[in-house]
């Protein structure tokens, strides 16, 4: 802000120079008349300037009067007399101007914080593709571990709850099918990303945000009024797991310290919160530690889970029959659960809620697409460069830059391309390790725990009596219930903050700290209902936030967006003038999409048709 500033009064001072030099040559010329009078009282303001001459050739400038006397009849003004003081007092005024810049605020710490926050806000707002093509580019293994460790949480102590009644078989294949749909979702979403990318590129939007979110897509794609449903959509898929992950973590409480369930329910989630919410605020390297502490947890105490299997011989008992000796197919299908056809008794939900990473897309899309910026504004750079050239530029040199900047423009596309593919790759290697996590998961469960036990994870806690098998199971459920707390309630507190910025206008701490204990307070006191609403809210997550947000939003924008591209017209209205050229990353095109489309829209229909019925039974008299 400063270097702007002394920026705009230079130019401001160099006006007033010029004004001023013009000024004194014309009153120059009059006092060098013979009928002009040196003494005249009635002689002009010089805004608010007194001319003091001293000599022929020197004048000094003093400010604060509305009078001048010449000393001579004829007087000789210099012009580069007058810009060396001006240029003096301009330099004065700098320097003050700087000393002001180091002077310390007398701020309070909230309105500091509070200053801090908004620049943050802006600077990540305002930012310039120029700006963000500085940051280094994430590389593919570590993106790969960010969508890994998204999917990898506490949906994990669901899965022996699901596969173990419908045996391995039938679990393997439910797996797999909900990971294609969600790896084929993701693809779609890079694809969405890119093409609102061109849109961006095409209208000049340069002061938009780099990071292209699923609201982004959905607004660019259908109009701002879906994106505010997405935001709500979004909103409630973090209230479910976050609910669920309260449920599960109050009874684990309460079958291992015999803890009430209710208090399972508050303390724990409290305490988090609060370790959460005022730590963030003041060292937030703390929490991110704390959290890959967990995930340390959760990752070391599955391979001990693994190591304890195998070290009780469980393996080959699995082996020779276990893992195959009971299949139920009818779980896959959306009318299975009989009496208790609750949307809970499907498991494809719970499979897709559970393998879902597409909350780490934007993140990994816009760090792996760090530099594909070459070919952003090219074709009003082009028509800038002609137009900014002057009548004297000649025209083989003007001609010969235009084409470098088309080449240029070129370059940029392959290499766009080249990132969009690699971003795939990243994607792909990514999302492979919780599949290859889950089924191994899913046959130790079958191996482990019989069909007619009610609750597997208490089971292998408490009743199975093994610690090589309990005191693993712990760590990965402590693990997984603690990252996912974690990072639920900083995702649901930046949510609500930035409401609340927006509607107030302002960040008001009051606001937002009432927002951050309704973040943990409205799951609390939904999880104390009771243990029976874990697999429901996750099947509901599954089954609607998820599958929209995740996997039918992405798919279905990628055919508008294309169509738009494809007819000229941007979401704003305006010619685009020229067809997409940004590559296609989903395999197979639009028979893919549409295949995803219907089979998302199937998913949703068939999960309110089972909800529709389960109310229905639950209204009807005994």
């Amino acid at each position: 802000f400063d270097r702007y500033a002394v920026k705009s009064m230079s130019l401001l001072q160099l006006l007033v120079v010029i004004i001023n030099a013009a000024i004194s040559i014309r009153s120059t010329l009059a006092l060098s008349t013979p009928t002009t009078t040196a003494t005249s009282p009635q002689c002009n303001n010089h805004n608010d300037y007194r001319w003091k001459i001293q000599s022929s050739s020197r004048v000094n400038i003093v400010h604060h009067d509305h009078r001048w006397t010449p000393s001579s009849s004829k007087v000789r003004l210099n012009l580069e007399d007058v810009i060396e003081v001006e240029l003096e007092e301009m330099e004065n005024e700098i320097e003050d101007l700087l000393e002001a810049k180091n002077k310390p605020t007398s701020f309070s710490p909230k309105k500091q914080e509070l200053l801090k926050r908004s620049k943050q806000k802006e600077s990540t707002t305002t930012s310039s593709p120029s700006s963000t093509t500085s940051t280094k580019q994430i590389k593919l293994t570590d993106a790969a571990s960010i969508i890994a460790g998204t999917a990898i949480g506490g949906g994990f102590l669901a899965l022996p709850s699901v596969t173990a009644p419908i045996g391995y078989l039938p679990s393997v294949i439910g797996l797999i099918v909900s990971w294609v749909f969600l790896l084929l979702c993701s693809f779609s979403f890079i694809e969405a990303a890119s093409l609102v990318a061109e849109i961006r590129r095409k209208n000049n939007d340069q002061d938009e945000a780099t990071t292209t979110s699923i609201a982004t897509i959905i607004r660019y794609a259908f109009g701002p009024k879906y994106a505010l449903m997405g935001s709500f959509l979004f909103l409630s898929q973090m209230l479910a797991v976050v609910t669920a992950q309260v449920v599960k973590g109050a009874e684990l409480f309460h079958d291992c310290f015999q803890i009430p369930y209710i208090l399972g329910c508050i303390l724990p989630t409290t305490l988090a919160g609060l370790f959460t919410f005022t730590t963030t605020s003041t060292n937030p390297e703390i929490v991110e530690r704390v959290n890959t502490f967990l995930t340390f947890m959760m990752v070391g105490g599955f391979l001990a889970l693994i190591l304890g299997t195998v070290q009780s011989g469980n393996v080959g008992k699995a082996l020779t029959g276990a893992l195959f000796s009971r299949a139920d197919y009818s779980k896959l299908l959306p009318s299975s659960g009989g009496s208790a056809g609750a949307p809970s008794s499907w498991a494809l939900p719970v499979f897709i809620n559970m393998l879902c990473f597409g909350q780490a897309m934007p993140l990994v899309v816009e760090r792996m697409m760090q530099g594909s910026g070459g070919n952003e504004g090219k074709e009003g750079l082009s028509l800038q460069l002609i137009t900014n050239h002057g009548d004297n530029t000649n025209h083989d040199e003007m001609k010969e830059e235009v084409t470098n900047k088309k080449t240029s423009a070129t370059n940029g596309d392959k290499k766009s391309t080249s990132l969009l593919f690699r971003t795939r790759n990243a994607t792909l290697l990514g999302a492979s390790m919780p599949i290859l996590l889950s089924l191994i998961w899913a046959g130790i469960s079958t191996a482990l725990i019989s069909p007619t036990i009610s609750n597997p994870l208490k089971y292998l806690l408490v009743n199975l009596g093994k610690p090589a098998i309990s005191i693993p199971v712990g760590l990965l459920a402590t693990g997984a219930i603690g990252t996912t707390l974690l990072g639920s309630f900083l995702a649901i507190g930046h949510f609500m903050g930035d409401i609340v910025c927006s509607v107030f206008g302002q960040c008001s701490f009051t606001w937002i700290n009432i927002a951050n204990a309704l973040t943990v307070a409205v799951p609390s006191i939904l999880a104390c209902v009771g243990p029976a609403l874990y697999l429901p809210l996750l099947s509901f997550a599954g089954a609607y936030p998820t599958t929209i947000l995740h996997g039918l939003s992405p798919a279905l924008a990628v055919l508008v967006l294309r169509r738009k591209l494809k007819r000229g017209v941007t979401s704003k209205g305006s010619e685009i003038g020229s067809k997409v050229t940004e590559a296609r990353i989903v395999p197979g095109g639009d028979v893919t999409l549409i295949g995803l489309v219907s089979a998302a829209l199937g998913l949703i229909g068939a999960s309110t048709f089972l909800a529709l019925r389960h109310v229905t039974q639950a209204m009807k008299p005994v």
